[in-house]
C-alpha cells in the first residue's frame, strides 16, 4: 500500500469514529462480502436453514421447484441481496403474471406458483432482516399475497348420486354406493 492509500484510510477511518459509525474492518468486509450473495444464492442458504429446523424434506422439495423456476432461473435471482429494491421484486411480480398467467379452466396455476414463490421470497428476505445481512424486506407485493380464487367446485347432490347409481349395472350398484356415499 502507498503512502497516501494508507493516509487516505486512515483519515476514513478517523472519520468513522468521529461520526461513531467505527466497527472493525474485518467485520465491515465481512459484511460487505455477505452483501454480494445473490437472491438466488440467498434461496439457497434460506433453503439449507430451513432444513436445519427439521422442514421435512417433502415440504423442501415443493419449496425449492418454486423458487427454481420461479426465483433463481429468473433475473431477479441474480441480483445481489442487498440490493434488490421493491421496484425490482414489482417487476419481478409482473414479468411473472405474464409468464405463467391463470388458466380458464379454474384449476390450479401459474399463478398460485407465482404467489408460493412469492412467499418463499417473502419469507427468506425476512430471515435475511432477522440475520442483519439486509435492513429492510423489500417484497411487499400486495396482489401476490392474496390466494388465488379457484372455481368453486360443487359435489352431486343425493338425488343426483342416486340417478347415477340407479343407471349402474346391477352388478357395479353395491360398489356404487359404497363410493358414492
Amino acid at each position: 500500500m502507498r503512502e497516501s492509500q494508507a493516509a487516505a484510510w486512515l483519515e476514513k477511518e478517523r472519520g468513522l469514529i468521529r461520526d461513531g459509525d467505527w466497527t472493525d474492518p474485518a467485520t465491515r468486509y465481512e459484511k460487505k462480502a455477505r452483501g454480494r450473495v445473490t437472491v438466488g444464492e440467498w434461496m439457497d442458504t434460506y433453503h439449507e436453514l430451513k432444513e436445519a429446523e427439521g422442514l421435512r424434506k417433502s415440504t423442501l422439495r415443493t419449496y425449492r421447484n418454486h423458487t427454481a423456476s420461479r426465483i433463481q432461473n429468473h433475473p431477479i435471482g441474480r441480483i445481489p441481496l442487498g440490493e434488490l429494491t421493491a421496484g425490482d421484486v414489482q417487476a419481478w411480480w409482473d414479468a411473472l403474471q405474464r409468464e405463467f398467467p391463470g388458466r380458464s379452466d379454474g384449476k390450479a396455476s401459474g399463478r398460485e406458483t407465482n404467489r408460493k414463490a412469492y412467499v418463499r421470497l417473502k419469507a427468506a428476505c425476512g430471515e435475511a432482516v432477522a440475520r442483519g445481512i439486509i435492513p429492510t424486506n423489500p417484497v411487499e407485493v400486495k396482489k401476490a399475497a392474496k390466494k388465488v380464487a379457484t372455481k368453486k367446485k360443487t359435489l352431486p347432490t343425493r338425488a343426483e348420486l342416486a340417478a347415477i347409481v340407479a343407471e349402474l349395472p346391477e352388478r357395479y350398484r353395491a360398489v356404487g354406493v359404497l363410493c358414492a356415499f
